[in-house]
């Protein structure tokens, strides 16, 4: 959510006089994507739990994780398409719509394999996230053949393997659409949580971090590496001593943060593209510049509201209708 805060703020104020230092800092959205991808480790892990028994195919968890996050991707293409038609009508262009191929890229998370237009820009993270749920499940199917007994400990050792190569390699093998540079901060969540609810030992997530730390670019020291190096910092110093304490309600918060910032990630790009017919509306009323700031932050954060609460209608009837089963028994 911050990243999209950061973006909304760059958008609305860049063809402004007076991009301050502090804009510039916040401006560099690109940095709050590693929290995204952190945070969708730990809860990934956590909702994987369930499926650590022999009986659960880990497979199904990926067939219910797509039917649960497809609606709203549509949905956040769907209203991207409605604001730029909006605009168009607003100012008299003709907006841009996508051709037959673009919308089949688009609508199966491909658009970046085959080198087509996305609608929504912020569409690339959705198609690492995708990636990274099918290594994680790889990992837990190979550790739950190979460990009868404390899955959880060998779980932890594969995750820091994988997580230092990332670390090491990541950045040599990425090529802007993989996710190798991004799977060390999917799997830090993943052991943080491990780690908090003492289903393995915190090392595996203080090494990684460190690695992770001495594996930036410090030769290119700028404000970017030094903020980064601080959440990495902050991410061990606030996990470790918390190891165990259940009480916390962490699950809870990061899961309740992870299913808002989700639609409000992917509809805050509409708002962000068009934050400067905001800043035009407001000159016209002679309201202060900075009114488009909240305007363009809040409307996507109340349309992500509402439109959570529609879709996780919508995530139930499918859960209903393809999983009747598990969907009795609660699982």
């Amino acid at each position: 959510m911050t990243h999209a805060y950061g973006a909304s703020w760059i958008s609305a104020r860049y063809d402004q006089a007076g991009f301050s230092g502090f804009a510039k800092v916040v401006g560099t959205a690109v940095l709050w994507i590693p929290i995204l991808f952190w945070l969708s480790g730990f809860v990934i892990m956590m909702v994987l739990q369930s499926y650590l028994p022999a009986d659960r195919r880990l497979w199904k968890f990926f067939q219910r994780r797509m039917i649960r996050i497809t609606p709203t991707w549509w949905f956040g293409i769907a209203f991207s398409i409605g604001v730029s038609i909006l605009t168009g009508v607003l100012h008299n262009e003709q907006p841009r719509l996508m051709s037959p191929i673009e919308w089949l890229t688009n609508l199966t998370y491909t658009p970046f394999i085959f080198n087509q237009y996305t609608e929504v820009g912020v569409g690339w993270t959705l198609f690492i996230e995708v990636q990274l749920y099918l290594m994680v499940i790889s990992i837990v199917t190979i550790v739950k053949r190979i460990a009868k007994d404390n899955t959880h400990a060998l779980l932890g050792n594969v995750l820091l393997v994988t997580g230092l190569a990332g670390a090491i390699f990541g950045n040599r093998l990425d090529t802007g659409i993989w996710f190798t540079s991004w799977w060390p901060w999917f799997a830090l969540g993943a052991l943080n949580y491990l780690a908090s609810y003492r289903r393995c030992s915190p090392w595996p997530a203080i090494i990684l971090a460190g690695c992770m730390l001495a594996c930036l670019p410090w030769n290119l020291l700028n404000h970017l590496t030094v903020l980064k190096a601080v959440i990495l910092i902050a991410i061990t110093i606030s996990f470790h001593p918390i190891a165990g304490q259940k009480h916390f309600g962490i699950g809870k918060s990061l899961t309740f943060l992870g299913d808002l910032s989700y639609p409000y990630y992917l509809l805050h790009m509409p708002f962000v593209r068009h934050s400067n017919l905001f800043a035009t509306i407001f000159e016209k009323l002679h309201l202060p510049f900075w009114f488009a700031y909240p305007v363009v932050v809040m409307l996507p954060m109340a349309f992500a509201y509402i439109s959570k609460r529609m879709l996780d209608r919508i995530d139930k009837f499918l859960m209903a209708k393809l999983f009747p089963k598990n969907v009795a028994s609660g699982s």
